[in-house]
């Protein structure tokens, strides 16, 4: 990094009280993209006070439970709920409550949803504390004892839902077929606008059920960047900044309209937080689904590397509290506070 690079990007942050402690997340950045743009964010400035100052973080606790995403969202289409595990009880999808000792009488609810004459797919998914895609496993099976040995495996864990596995649209299924790929959309509360970040394409590896893997303790993540137009650039990035060239034959997401008119009502519900990231996808008969929505740390590292500075040409505007003396003091950490 040249030495007129790091006068840039002091002189950018100076505007906003703020004395970074470091380059290396710039010089990531520029490595990784070719882009030289001071306005790329640090993860650890995200962390440590954008989050705080957007999002009422002491609400997010019950908001981040996803057995209320579709109470707290009902604008948005989730996966079809099938069956509950709130507080050590069970609940079907009519929110009828059962007894540890009533599991076989849930499993049997449950299993009345199954469409079909089977195979039937599921996924289990974990509702707190959940990140990455841990806690999230995909489920097989073709007769109702074979759910219950699914449920009774699962009697240790008090908190958890039950959904039909979705068929993904051509569209997601061409960049993995085993894992539900997902658009990430970082939505900005601005005043009554809502506004959209950095949009990228999210997907597995073969194998896996979630676009996130881990395999062998390490994480995994592919991403590419999406115009405003809804296309998916010519190249993807990991986790580990290694760029390659994205061979698909379609590039146009589906739904695009849609999806964003989706996560900007979505947003409208979600008062305490004016950062949210949603994970989105379009299921196999066309419909728009959002898969999850992240409140407590949506991420800015590989969407960056793979979409240019996190809030584009808005940066200014997402900074700006940051100018007022006063909130200087109240959320930057001293030692990332301009020595005046």
């Amino acid at each position: 990094m040249s030495g007129e690079e790091i006068r840039d990007i002091d002189t950018f942050w100076k505007r906003f009280g703020i004395r970074l402690d470091h380059y290396r997340w710039h010089q990531m950045y520029y490595h990784i993209t070719g882009i030289r743009d001071p306005r790329f964010i640090p993860q650890n400035l995200a962390q440590a006070v954008l989050y705080p100052y957007y999002n009422d973080l002491s609400e997010t606790k019950v908001w981040a439970d996803k057995n209320y995403f579709e109470r707290f969202v009902p604008v948005m289409r989730f996966p079809r709920m099938l069956g509950q595990r709130i507080h050590g009880r069970y609940y079907d999808a009519d929110h009828r409550i059962y007894t540890e000792e009533e599991a076989e009488t849930f499993c049997r609810t449950v299993f009345s949803h199954m469409t079909g004459e089977g195979p039937y797919s599921i996924v289990i998914k974990e509702t707190s504390d959940t990140k990455q895609g841990i806690g999230v496993k995909k489920y097989g099976f073709a007769s109702e004892p074979e759910l219950l040995e699914i449920i009774r495996n699962h009697a240790d864990r008090d908190n958890y839902m039950i959904q039909s596995a979705i068929e993904q649209h051509p569209f997601f299924a061409q960049f993995n077929a085993s894992s539900v790929n997902i658009v990430r959309i970082t939505t900005w509360r601005n005043g009554k606008d809502i506004l959209v970040f950095a949009p990228c394409i999210r997907f597995g590896v073969e194998g896996s059920c979630t676009d996130v893997a881990h395999i062998d303790g390490v994480e995994i993540v592919q991403c590419a960047g999406v115009g405003s137009d809804g296309r998916v650039k010519d190249e993807y990035v990991t986790l580990r900044g290694e760029k390659k060239p994205l061979q698909i034959e379609n590039k146009q997401i589906p739904r695009w309209g849609e999806m964003l008119e989706c996560v900007k009502k979505g947003h409208q519900y979600l008062e305490h937080f004016d950062i949210v990231a949603w994970d989105m996808t379009v299921d196999k008969q066309g419909q728009v689904i959002c898969i999850e929505y992240n409140i407590r740390s949506p991420g800015t590292i590989v969407y960056q590397m793979a979409d240019g500075p996190f809030a584009g040409e808005k940066t200014e505007d997402f900074l700006k509290f940051l100018a007022d003396r006063k909130y200087q003091k109240k959320y930057l950490p001293r030692k990332l506070r301009l020595r005046r």
